[in-house]
């Protein structure tokens, strides 16, 4: 089996091909230590880690609100006729013309 799973995880995570990982790993007990493990143990041990890992925990994201609309009042530059479209839509006193 593969000695240390978190010393090949960064190494997989460089884009390092299997073979080369499991050459530069060393089996540290048991009948084969001192060998390297195979590409398919690595493959195995690195499976079998991250099954046992945990699922992050999901995360609940607030809803963003709708910004302000920023209407300008009397005085300003806006224009008088869409200030007027403004108000009567605001005021639920008319459609579109």
């Amino acid at each position: 089996m593969v000695p240390s799973i978190s010393t090949a995880r960064p190494i997989v995570s460089a884009g390092s091909p299997f073979p080369e990982i499991a050459k530069k790993l060393t089996i540290k007990t048991g009948k084969n230590a001192g060998t390297s493990p195979s590409v398919a143990s690595l493959y195995r041990a690195l499976a079998e880690a991250e099954q046992q890992e945990p699922a992050p925990e999901p995360r609940v994201i607030e809803q963003r609100r709708p910004r302000p609309a920023r209407i300008t009042g009397p005085g300003s530059e806006t224009d008088p006729e869409l200030m007027h479209r403004l108000e009567r839509h605001a005021l639920g006193q008319g459609g579109a013309q």
